[in-house]
């Protein structure tokens, strides 16, 4: 991860080519470039204006393996949030090592009537295990003051886990990915009890079919059914025991449990989760006998005491889109719930970033997935 010989280090900087800086030089050096960048003329005659443009400090760590996937999903962020991006890329697991490098660039895209050049920064050190003892030290001095610092970290390791605590008191927000947890339930509950507004990526991946089952009772005849739902089932094209599909279910029956005031009570023989609902025990079921790793839900049935129910078809990859059908005879057209692509990763963590006033509302939702996540682990799991 070099700057090119063709170009100045400035120009390669704009171009989006990490240039390698000392460490304790980094704001010294990203003042220079960001001046040569910005001054009366542009770099060249085909360069747009150029505008620095930072709404949060966003924090990655993990390992050299996992690193260059993230940065293109942190590539994909920038457009939708410019931020100050600083990458933690971990190399090895010597305990000795204390290597510390480090490389800067910008990210820019064309925005506006006026094609104007709006960047983000990175700053991307590469580290020796024994450095991440030192986190607090290296990450604190580059966090632009009265922005929100969001650190995004989805793959726990144990070395870490001493320097990650230290950057914790430098946050407003914490985003992390319960379901690649070997407990996913504990990492769930764990998320609940930070100190501080945190989230699992896949809740923000699920905005869009709760807004879309929301929908379906918006109507009087819908949503007088409400109180009379006695059973969900998640229907997934996964393994049984996927836990990607399993959080992801459990994480929407607590939602919707939270907005219907249902209370949790306990897992069935049968592997269902049971709650106390309005008018009766709500019997949640996830069934799924597939291989596909990402574990598509493909449908959402929801059974009311009166014998009726509504089943949302959702579709999978490479299979067509299906009408619902619903009482009165109307359609609904609900699009397919996979694993995240990269830029489904981007648009969710984007969403983490940005949007406001949701704490409550995951916390209440989460409190309620876990018992339930748990059960359907364990069980699924042992079958």
């Amino acid at each position: 991860m070099t700057g090119t010989k063709s170009g100045t280090r400035e120009t390669d900087f704009l171009l989006g080519i990490p240039v390698p800086v000392k460490p304790e030089s980094i704001d010294r050096e990203l003042s220079s470039m960001w001046k040569a960048a910005s001054g009366d003329a542009p770099m060249d005659s085909s360069s747009s204006p150029v505008t620095r443009v930072c709404l949060a400090n966003l924090i990655w760590i993990g390992s050299t393996e996992s690193c260059e996937r993230a940065r293109r999903v942190l590539s994909a962020v920038a457009q939708r949030c410019p931020s100050r991006i600083i990458i933690l890329e971990v190399d090895g697991d010597d305990p000795n090592d204390d290597l510390i490098e480090a490389f800067v660039n910008a990210q820019c895209f064309i925005t506006g009537a006026e094609r104007q050049q709006v960047c983000s920064e990175f700053i991307h050190f590469r580290l020796g295990a024994g450095a991440v003892a030192h986190l607090s030290g290296i990450v604190a001095p580059l966090l632009l003051p009265d922005l929100e610092t969001v650190l995004w970290y989805f793959s726990p390791h144990p070395a870490w886990q001493s320097g990650v605590e230290q950057i914790m008191p430098l946050l407003d927000r914490y985003v992390t990915e319960v379901s690649t947890s070997h407990d996913p339930a504990e990492a769930l509950e764990h998320v609940i009890d930070a100190h501080l507004r945190a989230f699992t990526l896949g809740w923000f991946r699920l905005n869009s079919l709760r807004d879309r089952i929301a929908k379906v009772f918006d109507d009087g005849e819908t949503a007088a059914l409400l109180p009379q739902i006695n059973s969900l089932e998640f229907i997934h094209d996964g393994a049984p025991a996927n836990p990607n599909v399993l959080t992801r279910c459990a994480l929407l029956a607590g939602w919707m449990a939270s907005r219907l005031g249902w209370r949790a009570l306990a897992g069935a023989s049968d592997g269902s989760f049971l709650f106390q609902g309005n008018a009766s025990i709500v019997n949640v079921r996830v069934s799924g006998e597939g291989r596909s790793r990402a574990g598509l839900i493909e449908s959402v049935r929801i059974g009311f005491t009166r014998g009726e129910s509504i089943t949302l078809n959702l579709g999978g990859v490479g299979s067509s889109t299906h009408a619902t059908a619903l009482p009165g005879g109307r359609g609904l057209i609900m699009p397919s719930l996979g694993a995240f692509s990269e830029l489904e990763e981007a648009e969710a963590l984007g969403a983490a970033i940005t949007t406001r006033g949701a704490s409550a509302l995951f916390r209440e939702s989460a409190r309620l997935a876990v018992p339930m996540l748990r059960h359907f682990h364990t069980t699924k799991a042992k079958g």
